[in-house]
């Protein structure tokens, strides 16, 4: 039981790692991008916990102009 709480652990980490990276991408690329970010869109953005959300929402970053396009 102890081996396995251990492997559930860390495979929970290791989704909140690519959660985090993922979102922190993100917030990169529209900064790189000068896509203007408001405390609300960026909040919402680091609290998103589905990696198929974020990897949308990047992939809209690729050719968006505003943050409301990205978070449609």
């Amino acid at each position: 039981r102890g081996l396995e709480r251990g492997l559930e652990q860390g495979l929970e980490q290791g989704l909140e790692r690519q959660v985090a990276n993922q979102a922190k991408t993100l917030l990169t690329m529209l900064a790189t991008k000068n896509i203007a970010v408001d405390d609300a869109s960026r909040d919402r953005i680091n609290a998103c916990t589905d990696t198929d959300q974020l990897s949308t929402w990047t992939v809209r970053a690729v050719t968006a102009s505003s943050i409301e396009e990205i978070l449609r």
